[in-house]
């Protein structure tokens, strides 16, 4: 082969570097790229947190307000209902609801009655009574209905133990039904009762706690003042030092409308 022939196939001494397209990254490139990434990646997974979080407190809430929700018209049916009976054209109020020995001891015609508060939480519960008789619609705060016939008195206790709201019924002609949760994360429940002192009418001018309650004053309620107070679901984060949220609700009562 002759020495111009190689001359033109062999490269330059003096060639210039490799095209810029053929060469690999460099170390400093690379580790820039891996910041970069690492820096998208942390910024996805602080966004992903936060929208969890987000979720979990709306979640809570939610939850809270259910509970409340469910928990008040469960009380306000049970209040609500205190006096009724059936048939006022055959049957008495006092017929109706009979008085009652120890412990509650009722007079006749009382359709409401609270023991005395405790020193602490749980600090209240409360017994109701009312008549019903089959297919009148009225329920029991334990969920069940009316299986015993007609003119059959029943007692509801509603009352807080181990953070959970609980009922249990009585009727007049048998024994008492197992107590049924109704709420979980009940923490107390306190109760006034709205009665008239002046004792004008059903009209009501003081509510008072059933400690300070008297044997007139059960005869005379027209309306109950309950307060409930729940676990907070988002205690401990930013913002939420109260461990406990409380609702409060006035209830008339029917027999006294």
């Amino acid at each position: 082969m002759s020495a111009t022939l190689l001359a033109r196939e062999l490269p330059s001494a003096s060639a210039g570097p490799r095209d810029a397209r053929h060469s690999g990254y460099s170390l400093i490139e690379l580790l820039i790229a891996i910041l970069i990434a690492l820096f998208l990646i942390g910024g996805v997974i602080v966004v992903e947190q936060g929208v969890h979080r987000a979720y979990g407190d709306q979640s809570g809430i939610a939850k809270l307000q259910d509970e409340e929700r469910f928990a008040m018209s469960v009380l306000t049916d049970a209040v609500s209902s205190a006096g009724y009976f059936p048939d006022p054209t055959t049957t008495s109020q006092v017929a109706a609801l009979p008085s009652t020995g120890a412990p509650l001891n009722f007079q006749g015609g009382q359709s409401v009655y609270g023991p005395p508060s405790g020193a602490s939480a749980p600090h209240d519960s409360i017994y109701v009574r009312y008549m019903t008789a089959n297919g009148d619609g009225i329920g029991l705060c334990d969920g069940t209905t009316n299986n015993l016939g007609t003119n059959v008195t029943y007692t509801s206790n509603i009352y807080v133990s181990g953070n959970q709201l609980f009922c249990q019924v009585t009727p007049s002609t048998g024994a008492a039904n197992p107590a049924v949760a109704l709420v979980d994360g009940v923490t107390d429940m306190q109760v006034w009762y709205g009665v008239s002192t002046a004792g004008i009418d059903n009209n009501v001018d003081t509510y008072i706690p059933a400690t300070n309650m008297t044997a007139a004053y059960w005869q005379n309620v027209s309306s109950v003042m309950v307060q409930l107070t729940f676990l907070n679901p988002l205690y401990g984060l930013p913002g939420q030092s109260n461990q406990h949220v409380t609702f409060r609700r006035v209830i008339g009562v029917m027999g006294r409308d």
